[in-house]
């Protein structure tokens, strides 16, 4: 559709129907407003905070639970958890099983490398942070955020209480 400026046209000026049919020379949505340009800054600001622990050694009770721990080292047990009732890690297991899960799997994978716990670390927290910004997102985006109730309660609070 053609934009005309109303105040400078004047029938049979081409030259301002000419302008207003060319493309934009930038896009028209900003990088400022762009999600995956948010998703790519909070991917690489995680990784460059916690890219020092790429070089650190099992810290606290990381040995107790991976290196020293016999269920972590077989997957059958979490295949079949009844079967790995034997061990003394077993009631920590059960009560973090997601968690022991992908130390076991972090072991098959990797052995007992660091770098690589620290890794698969790094991307849950990754991992974690866009879901939690996609969920705000889309918070903001349902009825009561969209028409601008949500701003004046808490701005009206806000007013009361000071």
């Amino acid at each position: 559709m053609k934009k005309i400026n109303k105040k400078t046209y004047r029938p049979g000026n081409t030259e301002e129907c000419r302008i207003a049919e060319s493309p934009a020379p930038f896009p028209t949505r900003s990088l400022a407003i762009n999600p995956f340009v948010h998703i790519a800054g909070l991917v690489l600001l995680i990784t460059i905070i916690y890219s020092n622990t790429l070089n650190a050694p099992f810290q606290w009770d990381e040995s107790l639970h991976i290196a020293d721990n016999p269920l972590v080292k077989d997957l059958r047990y979490f295949a079949h958890p009844s079967e790995g009732q034997w061990s003394e890690q077993y009631k920590f297991v059960m009560h973090r099983y997601i968690a022991f899960l992908t130390f076991a799997l972090n072991c098959n994978i990797h052995g007992l490398s660091v770098p690589g716990y620290h890794i698969v670390n790094i991307a849950i927290h990754a991992a974690n942070s866009i879901l939690v910004y996609l969920f705000v997102l889309l918070t903001f985006k349902t009825p009561f955020f969209a028409e601008g109730r949500g701003r004046s309660k808490v701005a009206s609070k806000t007013e009361k209480t000071e």
